[in-house]
């Protein structure tokens, strides 16, 4: 995952979430600046990328997967990650791709 804008965040490598290791804690930082969105991307998709998703829902965040911006070793993973976040109208969050991410927010 990469986390744009925290200024001194470094992820460990021995967990794949940034909510709740490395050097600065990252759910803080994004509280403190009043982020309540998330826009995730990143690899791989059912590890990293949808632990991260996970942990951040768990702490009042709204995620959106940027699909086209994550992979997996494994194609039939990616999917089973995609539509289990996106279960039950979003548990864990939304999906779609960047072009359509870009187009909401430049209108």
């Amino acid at each position: 995952m990469w986390y744009a804008g925290i200024s001194g965040y470094r992820s460990s490598p021995n967990h794949p979430d940034g909510f709740g290791h490395g050097l600065l804690r990252l759910g803080d930082q994004l509280a403190e600046r009043g982020i309540t969105q998330l826009v995730c991307a990143g690899v791989t998709t059912e590890v990293c990328v949808q632990t991260t998703m996970r942990e951040a829902n768990d702490r009042g965040f709204e995620c959106l997967l940027a699909t086209d911006a994550t992979e997996s070793y494994f194609p039939s993973f990616k999917a089973a990650a995609i539509e289990m976040i996106v279960a039950q109208g979003g548990i864990v969050g939304w999906a779609t791709d960047t072009d359509t991410i870009l187009g909401a927010i430049n209108g």
